[in-house]
């Protein structure tokens, strides 16, 4: 699916796109898409994925099946900033999973989009943790590249589902095309 979408972009065929690797695992094509200064993430969960393609920006995406895992307090606690656990635990507990994962998808979109995969701590910076409320930076450590500036967005997933992306800016516009 990935080539099928980037080909259309490109309009290449699908079978001569060719990717690369950065440093830490984050995907890019090799060829035909730099020229274009094509960029691009994917996620999935449990059958569904997501895919983001921009042109000049880093972008990030993430998607989760919201799910009772275990005790999510303490994986907050762990790897959540104290305001981001607080937060959590602030809420009713009938809350706690949709707000665990909105967040979570919200931080890993970030660490996509930025490139360091999972070098660059989950604590380093806080997002917003409810679901109901605008997705944004809240909090960032010192040097962190100006994480402030980028856009946030939660992604509308449909029932059970939960999504983020992360673009850096200028962002123009954000178009969403979901299958029918």
């Amino acid at each position: 699916m990935l080539r099928l979408i980037l080909s259309r972009y490109l309009a290449v065929p699908p079978e001569d796109l060719r990717f690369r690797y950065g440093e830490h695992g984050k995907p890019e094509l090799d060829g035909q898409g730099s020229s274009n200064d094509i960029r691009f993430n994917l996620a999935h969960s449990n059958g569904v994925a997501v895919y983001a393609v921009t042109r000049g920006q880093e972008v990030g995406v993430d998607v989760e099946r919201v799910r009772s895992w275990g005790d999510l307090e303490a994986v907050a606690e762990r790897f959540f900033t104290p305001s981001e656990w607080f937060a959590l635990r602030g809420l009713p507990p009938r809350e706690r999973d949709l707000a665990f994962f909105s967040c979570w998808t919200l931080k890993e979109a970030v660490l996509k989009a930025v490139g360091n995969g999972l070098t660059q701590h989950l604590d380093s910076f806080a997002v917003t943790v409810r679901p109901d409320e605008p997705a944004a930076f809240v909090a960032v450590a010192p040097g962190g590249r100006g994480l402030q500036r980028w856009k946030l967005e939660r992604l509308d997933l449909g029932e059970g589902y939960v999504g983020a992306l992360c673009v850096e800016p200028p962002v123009c516009s954000i178009r969403y095309c979901m299958p029918a």
